[in-house]
């Protein structure tokens, strides 16, 4: 039932006309990365690990030099 309802809000929330981040947190072994997965698939977006450094490095501000 909580998986459910946890499925449907987030369904709601990506079908807005809104620009969207998701960011998704809570116990380990809960089936976060599972659920972030399946709805990546289903709609063909992008998704970024932050235990990943790989990940982590896309987002740090860095100084370009011209």
């Amino acid at each position: 039932m909580l998986k459910r309802t946890i499925e449907n809000n987030i369904n709601a929330y990506l079908k807005s006309n809104e620009i969207k981040i998701l960011f998704v947190w809570g116990p380990r072994r809960s089936g976060k990365t599972t659920l972030i997965d399946k709805f990546a698939q289903k709609l063909g977006v992008t998704k970024y690990n932050f235990d990943l450094e790989s990940d982590r490095e896309k987002f740090t501000p860095r100084r370009e030099v011209l």
